[in-house]
């Protein structure tokens, strides 16, 4: 495999995931004594103008001078001697500004300096955590891999907690030298090749050491080489974004986030605008919170088959199998109301429990209690909000399976039957990886923590987002004249609405995901490599939106800039930004819509709109037909969407809209929403 080298691997957040998770034994700020000296200053991003074109000594602007002017803004509000140590970090590439450490009172006097834009406080934001290759359609030696070479030449970038160099996945045996066009460096102690082609932290501690696992899991993923008989069982995210893109990435991956944030106060949405306007491309985690609205999460099938005295079977799911359990046929045990295993004076020695719970995952400290009360293994039963999805965790100590909600209540119901327990027998039976499982993909499921192996199985969208990443490399290298937009919608457009069944992708419950639980559908490598056509975007699209969105003062923020005004770009809608997927109110009154594609497939092309639209929802499209002459022309339609005929209680409709030739079909969902206004 001769994938290139990818880039700078950043520990940008461990302070951050730390603070989140103190379980993780890592205190920041030299511990709570520390914290309570400082408790009356914190870390604040500044955005501020850039500094004066007369103290640039270069034309891509000088690093010294933009650091000086950084510091003035603290003078005379901080001492000369602590201004150095205040600044943690000076961003000269994807915004203007600087993170430092101030009080309330100092804060208010940098505010004050000529120059300044706006200030807003660091935020925590934590990771969002196979055999997914045959999955998404990619084989060695075949398709869009042999096509890209693997992706040979694309750097990646990645923000996360850190890196395992001496990771096999990232041996650099028959790799080339880095791209010309890499700037970075390798931070020491970690030692850099051709593969892993540097790595850089910025926080306190300055290490790139990787004690969580995730970045090492989430780089590996989507850059990392093939390594024989794999197992699993055997401040600040603008700082890095700054330095990854200065460094030279073609695609930054994001496994991260936290509380939604308007554009304007969210550092990964400033950074990512700069990014874009680079030409890097930003993949973000969609957050693992599901199944509530508005959130996204995976899964990955390890197959743990409760057998039940009766006979009855129950597909159930474990990271940690034990091939020897299964042997044995065990007595069940199940009180009514007993959360969390809470089993403590229950005699359950030698006996399968069944433990009910109300939270997402169950707690170890719930296994451990079983453990040490004698039982023999657990059935965890998750939540009803799961529905038929399964929540999976990796716990050790205890044989165990984890069923669905309503596999649960059937095995509680057994175990409950009669007076007597004793002819209520169960075992579970550990089947390893379950491979071509249908329906797949479903949505959506929680991430299990990482171990400290050189492989683990995580679920989240923390590892959705590398899968992504690399298919952005891999289309990256087929078009590298593509802008981010361009790759964004070949993505997006060329995916896959139903499952492996034909059928439509499911949600928790076994119904029909919406748009807001699928998005644009399910990524097909091999087709976002060939789109046929593309909706595509530039800065100006982007600084439109914003306009339109949040004004002048927020343009300026996200831009860091004083060049791009609203006075100079069309203030744009969100309905009407050039995006692939269309959203607009759910009115009777028709609304009106415009796109433009642009040809990247066939010169000579044709393409006929198909509408797919449920009762009560019109959709026109005009022109029906699109002709084609040559590459890189582009076409413009109009899309009208009105709900007229729709009832009082429809509050969403959604359908489809494909441009369909011989060859391709592009294809964008669109949603009508009760919810949304226009601005």
């Amino acid at each position: 495999m001769t994938i290139s080298a990818f880039a700078c691997v950043v520990s940008a957040l461990i302070v951050l995931l730390a603070t989140a998770c103190p379980a993780l034994g890592y205190v920041p700020n030299g511990g709570p004594a520390t914290q309570r000296t400082r408790a009356a200053a914190r870390t604040y991003i500044v955005l501020v103008d850039p500094p004066p074109a007369a103290s640039l000594q270069h034309s891509d602007g000088d690093e010294a001078a933009h650091r000086l002017w950084h510091e003035s803004f603290l003078l005379p509000a901080v001492s000369s001697a602590g201004v150095q140590r205040r600044v943690r970090h000076s961003y000269t590439s994807v915004v203007s500004g600087f993170a430092a450490r101030l009080t309330a009172g100092e804060l208010a006097a940098v505010s004050r300096k000529p120059g300044f834009v706006r200030a807003f406080p660091e935020r925590r934001l934590r990771p969002m955590t196979t055999r997914t290759p045959a999955f998404l359609g990619l084989e060695p030696g075949r398709g869009v891999w042999n096509l890209t070479s693997y992706g040979e030449g694309a750097i990646i970038g990645f923000l996360d907690t850190g890196i395992d160099e001496n990771h096999p996945s990232f041996r650099d045996m028959g790799m080339p030298p880095p791209p010309s066009r890499w700037k970075g460096s390798c931070q020491p102690p970690v030692r850099c090749n051709n593969k892993l082609i540097g790595a850089a932290s910025f926080v306190g501690d300055n290490t790139t050491a990787d004690d969580v696992g995730h970045g090492t899991h989430t780089t590996g993923t989507a850059a990392g080489r093939f390594v024989e008989g794999a197992s699993a069982f055997g401040p600040v995210p603008a700082a890095g974004m700054d330095a990854a893109v200065k460094d030279g990435v073609d695609v930054l991956s994001v496994s991260l986030g936290g509380v939604s944030a308007p554009l304007d106060r969210d550092p990964i949405a400033i950074g990512a605008f700069a990014a874009a306007s680079k030409g890097v491309l930003v993949v973000c985690a969609g957050g693992n919170s599901g199944p509530l609205p508005s959130t996204l999460s995976n899964e990955a099938p390890f197959r743990a088959t409760v057998r039940l005295g009766d006979g009855e079977v129950f597909q159930g799911e474990s990271l940690t199998q034990d091939k020897r359990f299964g042997s044995k046929v065990y007595p069940l045990y199940y009180s009514q109301g007993m959360n969390y295993c809470d089993y403590f004076d229950a005699n359950i020695t030698g006996m399968m429990v069944v433990c009910d719970t109300e939270t997402p995952v169950p707690p170890m400290s719930s296994i451990e209690a079983v453990r040490e009360a004698g039982g023999a293994g657990i059935v965890f039963v998750n939540e009803p909000d799961f529905g038929y999805t399964i929540v999976v965790e990796k716990y050790y100590g205890l044989p165990m399976s984890q069923v669905t909600a309503v596999d649960g209540t059937k095995i509680m119901g057994y175990a409950m039957k009669g007076t007597s327990t004793t002819n209520h027998t169960a075992t579970i039976v550990f089947d390893s990886t379950v491979v071509g499982v249908k329906p797949a993909p479903v949505v959506p499921v929680v991430e299990g923590p990482p171990e400290p192996y050189s492989f683990n199985v995580v679920s989240g969208t923390s590892m959705a987002t590398p899968h992504v990443t690399g298919i952005v490399a891999l289309v990256k290298k087929a078009h590298p004249d593509w802008s981010p937009a361009a790759i964004k919608s070949a993505i997006m457009t060329s995916s896959s609405a139903v499952d492996n069944d034909g059928h439509p992708i499911m949600d928790e419950e076994h119904r029909k995901a919406s748009s807001y639980a699928v998005g644009a559908g399910h990524v097909a490598p091999a087709s976002a490599a060939d789109p046929g056509l593309v909706y595509d975007l530039g800065v100006r699209d982007y600084a439109g939106y914003i306009c339109k969105l949040l004004g002048e003062a927020a343009l300026k923020a996200i831009s860091g800039t004083t060049n791009l005004t609203c006075t100079k770009v069309e203030a744009l809608g969100a309905e009407q930004l050039n995006y692939p997927a269309i959203v607009v109110p759910l009115r009777a009154e028709p609304l009106a819509v415009n796109r433009t594609v642009t040809n990247v497939g066939p010169a000579r092309s044709s393409y006929t709109a198909k509408i797919e639209a449920p009762e009560g929802m019109t959709v026109k499209v005009e022109p029906a037909e699109l002709e084609f002459t040559e590459v890189g022309e582009r076409k413009t339609f109009t899309v009208t969407v009105s709900a007229a005929g729709a009832s009082a209680e429809l509050k969403l409709a959604e359908g489809t809209l494909s441009w369909v030739s011989h060859d391709h079909v592009v294809r964008s969902p669109i949603v009508a929403d009760s919810s949304i206004t226009l601005i």
